[in-house]
Parts: structure tokens; C-alpha cells; sequence
């Protein structure tokens, strides 16, 4: 478990999961071998399920407050957040389907 921001530069690496209680912000690191949940804003890089087969991450999740990855992978699935100026941050919720990343409200 990680309390506090993560700023530019910082890099969290963990063979488990990894709890941020605070911001991720561009140019921090994440990189987890299972779950990453963040109590906070993310918006630096996570790589979440590296201790498993690219073809075994069905079940890794990436949780965000506010999810607005500059990059997140999940197994060999790979995304960024869309540009949207107008967004409205909310809870969200990311995970691999067929090699490609889906986002849903996270409930």
C-alpha cells in the first residue's frame, strides 16, 4: 500500500496488488503483478498483472476514482484515456476482454 501522491518520476513496483491512497500523476509508475486500486486520480502508467500469462489476466482490474491513464496495460492489452475536455471524473473500473481493455462504471 502506497499513502500519499505518487508524482513525475516515482516508480511503485510490487508482485502483488498495490493500493494507492492518493494520485497517480503523469509521470509516476505503477507496476503491479495483480490489481492496482487508486483512491484518487490516476493519470501516470500502470501495468497491472505482470506476475501472470498475458493469456491469464481475465480477472486483473485497474480501479480508479478518477481513471485517466497517460498508458495502461493489463496482460498484452494496451490503452490511454481519451481526450475528452469536457469530462466528468467518476469511479471506473478497467479490465481485459479478447486482448483489448473495457472501462465500466465502477459500482
Amino acid at each position: 500500500n502506497v499513502t500519499g501522491h505518487l508524482r513525475g518520476g516515482q516508480r511503485i513496483h510490487h508482485a502483488g496488488s498495490v493500493v494507492v491512497l492518493g494520485d497517480v500523476n503523469p509521470g509516476a509508475e505503477v507496476l503491479a503483478g495483480e490489481h492496482v486500486l487508486v483512491w484518487g486520480r490516476l493519470r501516470g502508467v500502470v501495468e497491472a498483472g505482470l506476475a501472470r500469462e498475458p493469456d491469464a489476466v481475465d480477472d486483473i482490474r485497474v480501479c480508479a476514482l478518477d481513471l485517466a491513464p497517460t498508458q495502461l496495460r493489463i496482460g498484452d492489452a494496451v490503452a490511454r484515456a481519451p481526450e475528452e475536455p469536457d469530462r466528468v471524473p467518476s469511479p471506473e473500473v478497467a479490465r481485459a476482454v479478447d486482448g483489448r481493455i473495457v472501462v465500466d462504471g465502477w459500482r
